[in-house]
């Protein structure tokens, strides 16, 4: 259950921050359409480094992910305050640190259709990942109002979003540390395994060959 939850926390934020850093790039600086074009390469980025989630595992890089997000959009707090507003430099920086962000979430948002049903055993494999999914679609519709609603704050400005993501960023990549491994392991099958599956002794055994 805890896992299940963990699992969720995980989808709704992907899926919240995932389409609400797409759907606010109109608010950066510089043209446009330049800026939908390096966050789609960047999504395109972050799901060829997926070819390497077989070598340093799920868990790993699901929790680096995460954090990277979640400093990149926190990182956003001080650029706001402290930084010249009406540097072009800051303007570079925060769209940076904005791009950054998007890039995690991206590789987390596809690792996760591939991480989420393998702790589960073979007959809910299935429910586990649709369950995930969903919680995750429900975010992506309440995303676009979180944007409206938050965007225009008198002191924070447009960074607001930003923080909300990163904190949520960051508390899955804490707790994402409590989800068990599965990378050249036997899956489990049974409801036991799956209760059994990354705890004291690890089980199963990695796969040899």
């Amino acid at each position: 259950m805890a896992r299940t939850a963990v699992a969720v926390c995980g989808w709704i934020t992907v899926s919240m921050s995932w389409y609400g850093l797409t759907l606010n790039q109109g608010s950066l600086d510089g043209d446009i359409f330049i800026n939908a074009l390096v966050l789609s390469v960047i999504d395109l980025i972050a799901y060829s480094l997926l070819i390497f989630i077989n070598k340093i595992g799920r868990r790993k890089a699901y929790c680096a992910g995460m954090m990277i997000s979640a400093l990149s959009m926190l990182g956003t707090i001080p650029v706001h305050f402290f930084a010249d507003r009406e540097s072009p430099s800051t303007s570079a920086v925060f769209t940076t640190l904005y791009t950054i962000g998007k890039l995690g979430l991206s590789g987390c948002f596809r690792l996760l259709i591939v991480w989420n049903g393998e702790f589960y055993p073979t007959a809910l494999r299935n429910f586990g990942l649709g369950l995930g999914s969903t919680f995750g679609r429900v975010a992506a519709i309440v995303s676009p109002i979180v944007m409206d609603q938050l965007g225009g704050h008198p002191v924070l400005g447009n960074t607001v979003p930003l923080i909300l993501f990163g904190c949520m960023a960051l508390f899955c990549a804490l707790s994402g540390l409590y989800l068990p491994e599965t990378a050249h392991k036997h899956l489990p099958e049974t409801l036991e395994d799956a209760q059994n599956f990354g705890v004291g002794e690890e089980f199963p055994q990695k796969v040899k060959g």
